[in-house]
């Protein structure tokens, strides 16, 4: 896992955020780069931190819990603004968001889609969020024969999830070989028709095909 935790007073293993945290490594398969997914900007982020944490030579996918004001600075707020109740529907919202699996072979609607969360929790108690990603995305983060790896840092003063989505799919044409180490380089064109899809803009969003829409 990439960072350190400590135990809170009720037992609860706890990932401490700081600014070194930046540095962290988020590492997928190419193929779930260019997954069919639609998430809002603070989504986005925290579902890439929690990615992050993810030990990529682990057999299953952990549960990771942070508290309540680091999780508003991982979504980029400020605790300030944000009172629980608000938390708690941003994170019981992130269990409903899900991906449709890969498949080139099967058109969108018919790919299975699973939700990224198979648990998104706030314990009120003590004031923490536990997020544990789907058993069935493991395969896109666990013993990758060839992965797309970036630092969190480069993500994080982006300022739409476009902008991310974007710079993962520039970062999937250079990706590495687990078994060399060495980084393969891929020339790859995308439509504005498969950009749309890829990041679920709907057929009514963004009409206008210029340099500030898509």
């Amino acid at each position: 896992m990439n960072g350190s935790s400590i135990v809170s007073d009720i037992g609860v293993e706890l990932i401490p955020y700081s600014d070194n945290n930046l540095d962290n490594y988020i590492v997928k398969s190419p193929e779930l780069v260019e997954a069919q997914y639609s998430l809002q900007l603070y989504e986005i982020k925290l579902l890439s931190y929690v990615i992050s944490l993810i030990n990529p030579d682990d057999d299953v996918l952990k549960t990771y819990t942070f508290s309540f004001s680091d999780a508003t600075r991982i979504m980029g707020e400020s605790t300030s603004n944000r009172k629980y109740e608000y938390l708690r529907k941003t994170i019981f919202q992130m269990q409903e968001r899900f991906v449709y699996l890969p498949n080139k072979n099967l058109e969108i609607k018919d790919r299975p889609r699973v939700p990224w969360f198979t648990l998104a929790q706030v314990n009120s108690k003590d004031r923490t969020v536990s997020l544990q990603l789907h058993d069935q995305l493991k395969t896109y983060f666990l013993n990758l024969p060839k992965f797309t790896k970036y630092q969190f840092r480069s993500i994080w003063s982006l300022r739409s999830t476009y902008s991310v989505r974007m710079y993962e799919l520039m970062r999937k044409n250079f990706w590495i070989d687990s078994q060399t180490g060495n980084i393969k380089k891929n020339t790859c064109d995308y439509t504005v028709a498969e950009l749309r899809e890829m990041f679920g803009i709907q057929p009514h969003e963004y009409k206008v095909y210029d340099n500030s829409y898509m």
